[in-house]
This record gives structure tokens, sequence and C-alpha cells, in this order.
């Protein structure tokens, strides 16, 4: 059965480990959920990036998912207004 996590609060514009935030070891894959009103940008960077170059993720049904693949080296996401992520091991 799999274990499910607690959902990640993303501060407005913060970066944020998210394998710190879980509590999972880095290069787990992940699947990410966008459960809030701001959209997210979920950046693959073994540090928090400079600026904001992630991949988009909106809140809705339809268009609030990424998968992480194992073996990457970090992922943070950020928000402008701050979030709400589901992240879950894939």
């Amino acid at each position: 059965m799999a274990v499910t996590l607690a959902d990640v609060t993303v501060p407005a514009a913060t970066w944020t480990n998210l394998y710190t935030a879980t509590g999972l070891t880095v290069g787990v894959g992940l699947d990410i959920w966008n459960k809030g009103v701001g959209s997210a940008e979920i950046a693959i960077s073994v540090a928090a990036p400079a600026a904001n170059t992630g991949v988009p993720i909106f809140s809705g049904p339809l268009n609030n998912f990424l998968a992480v693949t194992a073996g990457e080296v970090g992922a943070w996401a950020y928000s402008v207004l701050g979030t709400k992520l589901s992240v879950q091991v894939a």
C-alpha cells in the first residue's frame, strides 16, 4: 500500500525544496498535483534556481499534474501568490 504524504505549502515568492519538504530521498520519482488556487513552477535543480525558470503547473482538474522522473538531482517549487501541492512517490 502506498504511503500518502502531507501536502506541501509553497509560500508566496519563495523557492521550496520538495524533497526536503516531504522528507523523501533526492532522486525518488515524484508525482506533483497543484491543489491550490495559484499557479506553481517546478524546477529540476540541485539548488534553488536564481530565476523563475520552472515548468508551470496550474490549479484545476485538467492542468495540475507534473511527473518528476526518478534519478533527478532535485525538485523545487515556486509560486508568486503561494499554493498547496500534493507530492507523492511516483
